[in-house]
């Protein structure tokens, strides 16, 4: 019954165990995950800034080098409409059609101004900005103004397809016949040498007529790191991000590409007042509509806006930017500065997050800074149940180990009670005999011996008394100031009979302050049990005991040596166990494993200690430490 009892809490136990243990593996890996998608979360709003900082320094500084970019970043101001690189203008101005909203008397006089005073490239750059062909009160005037568009594009060398157009547009919504003749009329004397213009085109224009198609023959050129279809991709970015009406926040998005490559766009547009590096390469910006006369490329004639007068406004420049991510330096820079980095698959990380897809972001190395007190924390209940068994289970082998022993303890007590007590009671018969025979010189001999044998049961009386009295706790001691010297003498006279047959021979060399605080029966009792086992495992006819002393830091050192055959380092590790017997005594009757034990209690319980000296080869030695009475 015990058995299948004993089984059934193993069971149970081992249920416990392994439910408790998935639990906290469960915790535990929730609170890991929510530590990396912290992670991953801040680690994704740091490399965003980090990303928005650098195209923005792309943006400002036409001199940054910067490192996590493919060339070409393409920058346009929308104040002057710059374009960085300078070889990408023509592509942006005439593709992507940025045109100024408003056209009023203050623009047309500008741009009349602008005409005279201008260089070519950056007079085409502003008429192409401010001109658009939407019919209104000012379509002759733009036309017009077309018409100079076209003859400087034609000097410079740049396609005009899509100025004719728009010329063609407005011309036609002119319903006075005269003003429609003359418009052709100039735009026949502007562009009749064009190298740029098909013979076929310029005829169709020149006649009123078109052909309906806006045919573009400007190239997509390609970076140093690009193909044309991401330099088109850039320029799309680009333009989205000029026409937006917001400024500041990072545009991010994936391109992919018929080589199955996959890339991230990125654009953003800065605005602020009025600094910037100047030149071509103007970085800060402002939204369209709003130019402040002194900072514009078009001076004093920039245009205000409708409704202002003469009223000046203040400097609002705006430059956008589009940049193609190079993720094999971008993931060098992520590994050394946030320890992450992204990819198009998780290979295997075991926290990840979406960054741009198909990009995830992931923490190289697991990432995470690991808090290992809390985390040790979820298998505390784990590490609880187990001290409990263990402590359990300690406690059953040693309630075991204490049973066997006990009952091998108490075959020695009867067997060690019994001999003496036998051998007293054979020389008490002896001595009877003797007596009855007149021999009284033998009687004496026989009840002395008999006297010795009740003195050693009465020891061993004495040795169970204090293990009971150890066992209980409840040792009470009175300590005092003793001469040692005086004790020890007071002590051996009890041993009288081994002295005056030779079998103990006690010798002294003492320090002359021998003063301790001790308790008189436990100090008996040490010596005692010291002087017991000298004489019961030495192997010589006469045991010699030597008693020395000296100070060491406040403590008297009573060193008791003897001529035995000593204890060896193996059962020097033990000998002050409870029930241990070493080498010597381990076949011997008349150890319990005792003795030394009970020595040592009472030699802490005194507040001193009792040691083994395992250097000393001339037999055994103890030092036994005492507090000294001064």
């Amino acid at each position: 019954m015990k058995k299948t009892i004993d089984r059934l809490i193993s069971l149970f136990a081992a249920a416990a165990f392994i439910s408790i243990l998935s639990a906290a593996s469960y915790y535990h890996g929730q609170y890991l995950k929510t530590a990396a998608a912290d992670k991953l979360e801040k680690n994704n709003r740091d490399i965003i800034e980090f990303i928005k900082s650098n195209i923005k320094t792309c943006a400002i500084n036409k001199n940054y080098n910067n490192s996590i970019f493919y060339e070409p970043v393409i920058s346009i101001d929308l104040s002057d409409m710059s374009v960085r690189p300078p070889h990408y203008k023509a592509r942006l101005l005439s593709e992507l059609e940025l045109k100024y909203g408003v056209f009023d008397d203050a623009v047309l006089s500008r741009l009349k101004s602008v005409i005279k005073t201008e260089p070519p490239e950056t007079a085409a750059s502003i008429l192409s900005y401010y001109l658009s062909d939407i019919p209104d009160s000012y379509s002759l005037e733009k036309a017009v103004l077309y018409i100079y568009l076209i003859k400087i594009k034609t000097d410079i060398d740049q396609p005009v397809e899509s100025e004719l157009k728009s010329f063609k547009t407005l011309a036609d919504t002119i319903k006075n016949e005269n003003e429609r003749k003359f418009l052709y009329e100039k735009l026949k004397e502007s562009v009749v040498s064009a190298k740029n213009i098909s013979g076929a085109d310029l005829s169709d224009l020149l006649s009123g007529r078109t052909n309906g198609s806006d045919k573009n023959t400007g190239l997509i050129e390609t970076g140093k790191n690009l193909t044309g279809e991401n330099i088109s991709a850039l320029l799309l970015g680009l333009k989205s991000e000029a026409l937006s009406k917001s400024s500041g926040g990072l545009n991010m998005s994936s391109l992919s590409t018929d080589d199955n490559k996959n890339y991230i766009l990125v654009s953003l547009s800065v605005e602020n007042n009025g600094d910037h590096d100047g030149g071509e390469n103007t970085a800060p910006t402002s939204a369209p509509g709003l130019v402040n006369a002194s900072d514009s490329p078009l001076g004093d004639n920039a245009p205000q806006s409708p409704g202002t007068g003469d009223k000046t406004i203040s400097a609002h420049r705006k430059i956008s930017t589009a940049a193609i991510i190079n993720v094999e330096k971008f993931n060098a820079i992520l590994k050394t500065e946030y320890n992450s980095r992204i990819d198009t698959q998780s290979h295997g990380a075991p926290y990840y997050s979406d960054f741009c897809a198909p990009y995830k972001l992931s923490l190289a190395g697991g990432g995470i800074k690991r808090n290992y007190l809390i985390e040790t924390a979820f298998y505390l209940p784990l590490m609880i149940t187990l001290a409990v068994f263990y402590i359990l289970k300690r406690r059953e082998n040693e309630a075991f180990r204490l049973s066997v022993n006990m009952t091998d303890f108490v075959s020695k007590i009867s067997h060690q009670l019994k001999t003496p007590l036998s051998s007293s009671l054979l020389y008490l018969e002896l001595a009877g005999r003797h007596l009855e025979s007149g021999d009284a010189e033998k009687a004496r001999g026989a009840i002395a011996l008999a006297h010795e044998q009740a003195g050693a049961l009465a020891f061993l009386f004495e040795n169970y008394s204090v293990l009971n009295r150890i066992f209980s706790d409840n040792v009470l001691l009175e300590i005092s100031s003793f001469d040692i010297e005086e004790e020890l003498i007071l002590h051996i006279k009890s041993y009288k009979n081994h002295i005056e047959s030779g079998a103990l021979k006690i010798s002294f060399s003492l320090s002359e302050n021998n003063g301790a605080r001790i308790d008189k029966w436990a100090f008996y009792n040490i010596i005692a049990n010291l002087i017991s086992n000298s004489l019961k495992y030495s192997n010589k006819k006469t045991v010699e005991i030597n008693f020395t002393s000296k100070l060491i830091d406040g403590s008297l050192v009573l060193s008791i040596t003897d001529n035995g055959p000593g204890i060896s380092e193996t059962d020097a590790a033990r000998i002050f166990d409870k029930f241990y017997k070493g080498e010597e005594a381990a076949g011997d009757f008349r150890s319990s494993g005792l003795g030394l034990y009970i020595a040592k209690t009472l030699a802490l319980k005194m507040n001193g200690d009792l040691l083994i000296d395992d250097k000393y080869k001339n037999g055994a030695k103890f030092n036994l430490y005492m507090p000294a009475a001064n």
